[in-house]
């Protein structure tokens, strides 16, 4: 299931290269960041808003500008030395998925809760 395999990929950070093993995991990593994101803005409304257009994005290309329109906004909260934040965007900002955007799995990462797939 994309959980565990992005619980996996994320263990494994940068000491070997890995690949998202399906759109799903992709998807759900979206999820994730966009949660780390919208946990370190302090204005609920702007996080609230950046969460909806993640969930309207039209295409791939738009969900990408969103999430990365959202780390512009926080990246000086994240500490440099995030390893499992900055692995995991690298590898966000690289793929390309082949199906249409699932958004049950990006919710699904927006209100994970279990701390070992968490950033």
């Amino acid at each position: 299931m994309y959980r565990e395999e992005l619980k996996k990929h994320i263990s494994i950070g940068q000491t070997e290269e890995w690949e998202f093993s399906s759109d799903n995991e992709y998807y759900f990593a979206i999820g994730i960041l966009m949660q780390y994101y919208n946990q370190l803005m302090k204005n609920k409304n702007i996080s609230a808003g950046r969460e909806r257009m993640a969930l309207t994005a039209k295409n791939d290309k738009e969900l990408k500008n969103v999430l990365v329109g959202t780390f512009k906004k926080v990246n000086h909260l994240i500490e440099f030395k995030n390893e499992r934040h900055n692995c995991l965007m690298s590898h966000v900002t690289v793929y390309n998925p082949t199906d249409k955007i699932n958004y049950d799995v990006i919710l699904s990462g927006l209100t994970e809760t279990n701390k070992s797939v968490l950033i």
